[in-house]
């Protein structure tokens, strides 16, 4: 006897279950959560220590370069 046709509505719900697992696919590499680019105006604390650590750091930096060139100066 030949298998009638059950719409997948009308099936339990294991082999409903059963039937979408089998039509699942991977998503590969892509990641498919949504992403967007943050508001640049928004204002960002990270962002700005980040900053305030770069700008010590750059001031020492300047003073070291600057300082003997004063001394050679005198």
């Amino acid at each position: 006897m030949k298998d009638r046709f059950v719409p997948l509505e009308k099936r339990s719900k294991r082999e409903q279950r059963s039937y979408h697992q089998e039509h699942r696919r991977t998503w590969g590499a892509i990641n498919p959560v949504t992403r967007k680019p943050p508001n640049p105006k928004v204002y960002n604390r990270k962002k700005n220590r980040h900053i305030e650590k770069n700008d010590s750091m750059s001031v020492f930096c300047f003073l070291l370069t600057v300082i003997p060139t004063l001394d050679s100066c005198s």
